[in-house]
């Protein structure tokens, strides 16, 4: 198969069918396209909106599977302040406080994928992202990604 045919195929948005469990789930939080995910030539991209802000998460962990699905879950903390200095910073595109809970958001890639090929980080609005590469990829591919896709 050419690879133009298949990148073509798969570069784009992909919106996948989501899962919520526990406070992500609750009626009282509206989470709007809580999983956005991009689908690039090496990689899939994927953003999650969390339901509570960053300093009220935790034990967050991102589960991803070979076969492309992806479980984000952890808990909240309801808004109660743990002693830091900093001020809690809300989700903006939340704008809600959770009730202390667990949470799980569970979703798949559109393809299958390295899962110990990863980045993740902290958007400025308090989204989690994260940068997967697709399976199959040459091994220079899987090494530059690994010594160049750095976040701060």
């Amino acid at each position: 198969m050419n690879t133009n045919t298949v990148n073509s195929e798969f570069v784009g948005t992909y919106q996948p069918e989501v899962v919520l469990t526990g406070a992500a789930g609750e009626g009282g939080l509206r989470l709007v396209d809580p999983v956005t995910t991009e689908c690039y030539e090496f990689s899939y991209n994927f953003e999650v909106v969390l339901p509570c802000s960053l300093w009220d998460i935790g034990n967050l962990m991102c589960d991803i599977n070979s076969d492309g699905k992806v479980h984000v879950h952890g808990t909240t903390k309801g808004g109660e302040i743990s002693g830091r200095s900093s001020p809690i910073v809300f989700n903006r595109r939340l704008r809600q406080i959770s009730p202390p809970a667990p949470f799980g958001i569970s979703f798949s890639l559109p393809g299958t994928v390295e899962p110990y090929f990863n980045r993740f980080f902290f958007t400025a609005d308090g989204n989690f992202e994260v940068i997967v590469l697709k399976a199959g990829l040459p091994p220079a591919c899987r090494e530059y990604f690994y010594n160049n896709i750095q976040f701060s």
